[in-house]
């Protein structure tokens, strides 16, 4: 039977789990979603694990939605979601990172978001098989 871990969303942050929120700048929601033979501690620790490369990676995140910005005129901001789905194999290692969803209508976020999450790496674990992630990441304009 096939593991699923939902997260929340709150307006200050990030919730991976009832216990983790962070707060990761332009990124401000998110769903986190394990499929695996069997959800365990091992794979709720990955989850935890992604909620901090969410939190290192704010900047690049930021200045993927900054550089995506900088075509448009000033008063029509990018909007939305993007959702990066990818695989944590048993030795750690990233792969089949790719863009789920795309709500934003650009195409340079989409792929800068992909490419950020595909530099992430995870600590091995014993699932025995990949453990597969879909992240919701939430881009708009800062609120000043």
């Amino acid at each position: 039977m096939a593991g699923r871990i939902d997260a929340g969303v709150v307006d200050a942050g990030v919730v991976i789990d009832a216990r983790v929120v962070v707060d990761a700048g332009v990124v401000d929601a998110a769903e986190v979603i394990v499929d695996a033979a069997e959800a365990s501690v091992s794979a709720a620790q990955l989850a935890s694990h992604l909620s901090r490369m969410i939190v290192q990676s704010s900047g690049k995140m930021d200045r993927c939605y900054q550089n995506a910005t900088k075509a448009l005129p000033d008063d029509q901001p990018l909007a939305g979601e993007v959702d990066i789905g990818l695989a944590v194999m048993p030795t750690g290692a990233v792969q089949n990172v790719r863009v789920t969803r795309n709500t934003t209508g650009s195409n340079d976020l989409a792929n800068c978001v992909q490419a950020t999450a595909a530099q992430w790496t995870f600590p091995a674990h014993a699932e025995g098989e990949p453990v597969e992630f879909v992240h919701v990441f939430r881009f708009g304009p800062r609120n000043n």
